[in-house]
């Protein structure tokens, strides 16, 4: 579930979790600190838990960790390089869409 303009959203989300068999959904939010955020996915999930037979807890935000200090680090440095690769870009089964169509006639 995502909380900005990916898909799917928080509400969609937690529409497909209120489906499953389970009595307790956990949501772990990928967020670095406190705030709006946080006060607002709380009193979603409060409301879908009233609503509901399911219990919907909120657990701790991840945080900050000083290795994010290093990663923002290398990711700025690749950006003035001019070598921004992404986990796709070292996929060892990523193939050009050339070979791919040579492959496939």
């Amino acid at each position: 579930m995502f909380l900005a303009a990916t898909r799917p959203n928080v509400e969609e989300g937690l529409v497909r979790m209120n489906r499953l068999p389970n009595d307790k959904v956990y949501v772990v939010p990928y967020l670095l600190f406190t705030g709006v955020l946080m006060n607002d996915l709380q009193k979603m999930l409060d409301d879908w838990s009233d609503e509901t037979e399911k219990e919907f807890i909120l657990c701790d935000y991840l945080g900050f960790d000083d290795q994010l200090i290093s990663v923002l680090g290398t990711r700025v440095q690749e950006v003035l390089d001019e070598n921004v690769r992404v986990n796709c870009d070292t996929c060892s089964f990523r193939v050009r869409i050339d070979e791919r169509s040579a492959q496939s006639s």
